[in-house]
C-alpha cells in the first residue's frame, strides 16, 4: 500500500497558499529534487514523481478542491472511492468512476477507468 503524504507537505506550502505560491514552491522543489540533479540517488525518481502529483493537484483548482475535502481520508488510507454499492458488482461504490482520476494524483495511486469501467487498473 503506498503511504499518503500530503500534498500540501510536499510542497512546502499553507493549505492557504495561492496559485502563484503553489507554482514557486513546485519549481523551488523541482530544482532540488529533480532525478537529474541526484544522480545515483535511487529514491530520486520515486520523490520528483510525489512532487509531480502534488503539483498537479494543487494546481487545478478542480482537484484542489476534492483534495482539501477528502485529504484527511486519503492521509488515513481510507478508500475514498468508496461511494456506496451501485449495484453493478464492480468495486467502485456509486460514484467512483467520477473520482478515479483524482484519488490517482492526490494519493500517488494509480486507477484507470476505461469506457465506463470496462477496464480497471489499481494499486
Amino acid at each position: 500500500m503506498v503511504t499518503a503524504r500530503c500534498n500540501y507537505d510536499i510542497l512546502g506550502v499553507p493549505r492557504s497558499a495561492t496559485e502563484a505560491e503553489i507554482r514557486s514552491a513546485y519549481r523551488r522543489v523541482a530544482l532540488v529534487t529533480h532525478p537529474d540533479k541526484n544522480p545515483g540517488d535511487a529514491g530520486a525518481d520515486a520523490r520528483f514523481q510525489e512532487l509531480q502529483n502534488a503539483y498537479s493537484v494543487l494546481s487545478d483548482p478542480h482537484e484542489r478542491a476534492w483534495y482539501d475535502d477528502h485529504r484527511e481520508e486519503i492521509l488515513r488510507g481510507d478508500d475514498v472511492l468508496d461511494g456506496g454499492d451501485d449495484g453493478d458488482d464492480d468495486g467502485r461504490g456509486a460514484w467512483g468512476n467520477a473520482r478515479a482520476r483524482n484519488v490517482r494524483l492526490a494519493a500517488g495511486r494509480v486507477s484507470v477507468w476505461v469506457d465506463g469501467g470496462a477496464a480497471w487498473c489499481g494499486g
